[in-house]
């Protein structure tokens, strides 16, 4: 039936008003309009996919309301109020019929539809595995077997340095850096070449190099060009140290005034675009975020920053691991809360805000908990996070959810005999091993497991828990490519 026909049976007059009114109203109505830049329709993409859209609604004044991703018919991915969205979605391979949504404030709705085929990842395999001993001053280094995850020592050993206290590598395991407290005369730096056919450990030229201070953490900027260092003064100097890499391998101050944060650097991350640095700082309760310029690898605070890590109902949450997923979600392991926060973070301006259900209560969270969470990763696909409980000795595994990131507990692996000190807790550039740093009765030694790929579970590796060497003090771990 027509709704001429409809119309027909009414009075000519009450017949012309109706269909006035209908046609006003469709004069009317709005239809957002959604224009994707990226990524393209029919497009073959790498995971995480880069979604970026805008909308408009020419109807209507009040503006657009959000904007929703659809990964299959009502499955939504991730979802902002704002008129548009620049974010990354972690999708495993397959084809996908996806659709970019909007609404307006008129109650009009728009969606552009795009059809994209998710390629494998491409994700590197484990090759190298190396353990900072802080006791005999040593760096331990091990090959990996990239199809069981097991280590086992290089001919080469170990290399001696003066204490050795973190680690970081470049992003495609060619190079590795090591913080020493101890004075050289003063704290300071080694910093070696790795040889990709056997995992040695060469010193690039003037290397170790001092620092008129004591370094902590550190971390390698994902163009490989600067390495950032925290101090650890633990006075108001305290902040983050730059270094560019020459061509030669060498390390040169960028800054001799350390860019300031709050005291204590405990942990720094930079985001895998290369744009923030966020130091979380276990003496001030927070996380600064800063942005780099990635010419001069100088940093300025971004807007809001720093921002408190606050658990309420604890004094003092004592923050000390950090990671980050994606450039999306950034999470700190709150050790004196026995919780873990968890923060958005903006892709356009690096700002953070907290996650609408954090912190996240780690076996009971603040203040009945008492697992004392020591260090925390996630797994390169980012669907896992991992948690080293340091009070119960065991690793808590939680599921991320892509859109929101909040955490859902899957479960706690049972007490490791040998016992948790400190909180180095690594996955491999696969995402099929994590190993942590053990310390207890039977000495130190790195436990290895595998991850299964489907629920996050952790299994221990054939041979595992496997020996660094005698009279150890383990601190740090680090796994390259």
């Amino acid at each position: 039936m027509t709704l001429r026909s409809v119309l027909s049976g009414f009075s000519p007059v009450l017949s012309l008003a109706l269909w006035c009114v209908i046609a006003s109203m469709a004069a009317t109505a709005s239809t957002p309009v959604v224009a994707v830049s990226s990524p393209a329709n029919n497009s073959q993409v790498f995971s995480p996919v880069h979604y970026v859209a805008s909308a408009t609604s020419p109807q209507c004044s009040k503006g657009i309301s959000a904007i929703r991703i659809y990964i299959a018919p009502y499955v939504a991915a991730y979802t902002i109020n704002s008129n548009s969205i620049d974010t990354f979605l972690t999708l495993s391979p397959g084809t996908y019929n996806t659709v970019v949504q909007a609404w307006d404030n008129c109650g009009g709705v728009g969606k552009t539809s795009l059809n994209i085929r998710v390629a494998a990842t491409g994700l590197q395999s484990v090759r190298f595995l190396y353990v900072a001993d802080d006791a005999s001053s040593k760096v331990w280094g091990f090959t990996v077997d990239p199809s069981t995850g097991i280590p086992h020592a290089t001919r080469q050993g170990w290399v001696a340095t003066n204490s050795s206290y973190r680690l970081a590598s470049d992003k495609g395991g060619y190079r590795l850096y090591v913080t020493n407290a101890a004075p050289i005369p003063y704290g300071g730096i080694y910093a070696y070449f790795v040889d990709r056919r056997n995992g040695h450990l060469n010193a690039v030229p003037g290397s170790p190099f001092s620092l008129d201070t004591s370094p902590g953490p550190i971390t390698v900027h994902p163009s490989g060009k600067f390495v950032f260092v925290g101090t650890i003064s633990l006075q108001p100097g305290d902040g983050i140290l730059v270094l560019r890499v020459n061509a030669d391998g060498s390390l040169r101050l960028v800054n001799s005034t350390p860019t300031p944060t709050k005291s204590t650097p405990d942990s720094i991350v930079v985001d895998p675009w290369g744009k923030y640095l966020y130091v979380i700082s276990s003496g001030g309760n927070s996380i600064d975020a800063l942005n780099i310029d990635t010419i001069s690898g100088a940093l300025t605070p971004v807007p809001g920053s720093p921002y408190t890590v606050s658990t309420p109902g604890c004094i003092d949450p004592s923050p000390s691991g950090i990671t980050d997923f994606y450039g999306r979600f950034l999470y700190t392991s709150d050790e004196g809360a026995s919780d873990i926060s968890g923060y958005a973070i903006a892709g356009r301006t690096g700002t953070l805000t907290e996650l609408a259900r954090s912190p996240f209560p780690d076996y009971g969270g603040c203040p009945s908990g008492k697992a004392s969470p020591r260090g925390l990763t996630t797994e390169p696909t980012g669907r896992f996070l991992y948690v080293l409980n340091g009070n119960y000795s065991n690793i808590s595994i939680y599921s991320i959810n892509a859109g929101n990131g909040f955490l859902a507990h899957i479960k706690d692996t049972p007490p490791i005999s040998n016992g948790f000190v400190y909180g180095a807790l690594r996955t491999d550039p696969s995402g099929k091993f994590l190993y942590a740093r053990s310390s207890g009765a039977t000495g130190d030694v790195v436990l290895g497991f595998s991850i299964d790929p489907v629920n996050g579970n952790l299994t221990a590796l054939p041979g595992s828990p496997f020996p660094i060497g005698s009279n150890v003090a383990a601190f740090d771990l680090a796994v390259t490519p």
